[in-house]
């Protein structure tokens, strides 16, 4: 019985300038390491920056030398989606964004500290201006009540 060497293709980088820095918009697990099988990842959420290398592009690769991560960036799109939510884009995070997730526990707390700060200020014209910028930037309070159960025919109020 002979066996054959079988070797995978070495993955390419096409047209790639690396490094690529994108951002992520929503939950990803990136592999830090190749040839680590438990070990560095990394969890990358909203706001995160990430500059892509070719080590990085190794370390997601698949058996096949294949990762969304490579087969994305070659695509040349500038935005990679999965389960039709838009979880990476290239490029660095917009300067004047929020690293906050709207609805998230961390947005939630940083209002409420916000909100809090605001009340504490003395100055009522301050305060209110204060106020304001929480609302322009934060949107409202999220809704503290709802209603569960209406009997037929009552109007709801």
């Amino acid at each position: 019985m002979t066996s054959t060497e079988t070797t995978q293709p070495e993955p390419t980088t096409g047209q790639l300038d690396l490094p690529v820095r994108v951002h992520f918009l929503g939950p990803v697990m990136l592999h830090l390491a190749s040839g680590s099988v438990f070990g560095d990842t990394r969890a990358c959420g909203y706001g995160t920056e990430v500059d892509v290398t070719e080590e990085l592009l190794r370390a997601n690769d698949d058996r096949n030398g294949q990762s969304w991560l490579r087969t994305w960036l070659l695509s040349g799109n500038d935005t990679h989606s999965s389960g039709g939510q838009e979880l990476v884009r290239r490029g660095p995070w917009p300067e004047d964004a929020s690293r906050l997730q709207p609805g998230s526990f961390e947005w939630e707390d940083a209002r409420d500290r916000d909100v809090k700060a605001a009340h504490q200020i003395d100055d009522p014209a301050e305060r209110a201006a204060r106020r304001q910028w929480v609302q322009d930037f934060y949107g409202a309070a999220p809704t503290t009540s709802s209603t569960l159960f209406t009997e037929p025919g009552q109007a709801s109020r």
